[in-house]
């Protein structure tokens, strides 16, 4: 039983705390310009920052808050560092912060009218803000695409040092792991995955040099997210003669598909600014930015990038998010395996 010392330092403690954020709350921030900003949010990003900044910038118009953005590789990184926003390109990182107790829930009419279910927190802890697919990229002239089918096909001898996969170190190649090792099992896929790093002829360290070598012929296929080969032939149109898209697993347990999105931060120092950007980022305008960029939006509100396969028309896989979550140790033990044979 705490006695009255220790009751009265437990009361301070509190009320110090409770001072100090109220002053860290109300302190001006500077930007790299020294422009002073008395309102302000704190956004922690795990992803390519330069993917949402245009969305940061636009907020910041429209409502006169400034953004500031600090970015981790993943959410245990640096957990120091304030926030009030958790921002993240993979679904799996938005379920661990909820799990580790990292995150508050927030629920209001707009947000929910923002956010479908099927694209967020049953617990409003989290909101998606935008939706790719793992597709399968091809030269047509070295491919018929009448040999396509499943991304399960690519671990098959025909494709002997013929892909051109990117570092597997990037969310959209963990997640789509995870995925597979939901939907197949653990000893299908270890087989699965050596078959596939056999069958790269070279290991592009970033999705874009992945597809170039197949645009170049020097490989026949990659396997990318649809945001980031949308986005490349929507600037190098020139290139659409040699770069095809092909969509798995419509025969079997749909393509996958990737969530990235968006949480309030518990202990958020500036909440009403934090829930002012959640729904400027679940909001039409926003969503229209992330479709110029080839995400599909989760907004029903927003129609799809017109550059990519339909969503709505396709077979997609149903996982429930919690297995990326849950497959990711295995995930990374089965590529520390596989890529030190």
């Amino acid at each position: 039983m705490l006695d009255s010392l220790n009751i009265r330092w437990l009361l301070f403690c509190c009320l110090f705390y409770s001072f100090f954020a109220c002053q860290e709350s109300n302190k001006p921030v500077n930007d790299a310009n020294n422009t002073v900003f008395d309102e302000f949010v704190r956004v922690r990003l795990i992803g390519d920052s330069l993917r949402y900044q245009e969305l940061f910038d636009a907020f910041e118009r429209k409502t006169g808050i400034h953004v500031v953005v600090s970015t981790a590789a993943n959410i245990m990184e640096e957990s120091y560092v304030v926030g009030d926003v958790l921002v993240s390109d993979e679904v799996a990182q938005l379920i661990e912060a909820k799990e580790e107790g990292l995150l508050k829930a927030v629920e209001t009419d707009v947000l929910d009218e923002h956010s479908p279910l099927a694209y967020r927190d049953v617990d409003y802890y989290w909101f998606g803000l935008g939706k790719t697919m793992q597709l399968m990229v091809y030269n047509p002239l070295m491919v018929d695409s009448a040999v396509l089918d499943n991304y399960l096909g690519l671990g098959d001898s025909k494709w002997y040092q013929k892909l051109a996969l990117s570092g597997w170190d990037a969310s959209d190649k963990r997640t789509w792991l995870a995925a597979m090792i939901a939907n197949k099992g653990i000893p299908q896929i270890e087989d699965w995955l050596g078959n596939l790093i056999a069958n790269s002829r070279t290991v592009a360290a970033t999705p874009i040099q992945g597809i170039e070598l197949v645009a170049s012929s020097k490989a026949a296929l990659t396997v990318v997210s649809s945001n980031i080969i949308g986005l490349y032939l929507k600037n190098n149109p020139a290139l659409k003669k040699q770069l095809a898209l092909f969509v798995p697993n419509q025969k079997t347990t749909g393509v996958h598909q990737n969530l990235s999105g968006a949480g309030l931060m518990k202990g958020a120092l500036k909440e009403k600014n934090a829930i002012q950007l959640l729904t400027f980022l679940t909001g039409a305008d926003a969503q229209e930015l992330l479709v110029k960029q080839c995400y599909y939006p989760t907004n029903p509100s927003v129609d799809a990038p017109v550059d990519l396969p339909m969503w709505e028309a396709l077979l997609i896989d149903p996982l429930d998010y919690s297995f990326l979550y849950k497959n990711k140790a295995t995930v990374k033990e089965l590529l520390a395996k596989q890529l030190v044979k």
